[in-house]
């Protein structure tokens, strides 16, 4: 499924990574259950690993089960101008284990 980033949002960034290695932890994170997307990253051999769209209700708990799991995320908002059009996986918020 091709997701981008919604603009305005904040996301938990995971990695950037090339983009069948960001499907793959996009969709194990699925898996967990984490809203969890692979985006087009700042070229086409790089997509990055997020999580979100973040709140203030979500945030700390969604970046505790993330550190819990080895993560070391950190929130980047997206803008309209640099929200990418397309190349994504999506997944649901919940628990979830590194692939």
């Amino acid at each position: 499924m091709n997701v981008a980033p919604v603009p305005g949002a904040t996301y938990f960034q995971l990695m950037s990574v090339e983009p069948g290695v960001a499907e793959v932890f996009a969709e194990g994170l699925h898996s967990e259950g984490f809203d969890a997307i692979a985006a087009a990253g700042a070229s086409p051999a790089v997509h990055r690993v997020l999580v979100g769209p973040l709140n203030k209700t979500n945030e700390s708990d969604i970046r505790s089960r993330l550190e819990a799991r080895g993560f070391h995320p950190f929130p980047r908002r997206y803008s309209e101008t640099e929200a990418p059009a397309s190349g994504s996986a999506r997944a649901s918020e919940g628990s979830a284990a590194k692939p």
